[in-house]
């Protein structure tokens, strides 16, 4: 039996379950938020290159390792 997780089925013809419901939408959830997480960084890292003028010192401020 085929497990689907975040899409339907495409054909009927053979069985398959579908885990749906609290966990679908958790999933959707997160993965909204990473996305607009990723979107937020890359803005702030825009903002602090424009205020620096400068493209190393914002990875030198977030990665002091580097």
């Amino acid at each position: 039996m085929k497990q689907y997780d975040a899409v339907q089925p495409w054909l009927e013809d053979t069985y398959s379950m579908k885990w749906d419901g609290e966990w679908h939408i958790t999933i959707e959830v997160f993965r909204d938020l990473g996305i607009a997480f990723a979107a937020v960084l890359v803005i702030i890292y825009i903002l602090v290159v424009a205020w620096f003028r400068n493209f190393i010192t914002p990875m030198s401020s977030w990665c002091p390792f580097l």
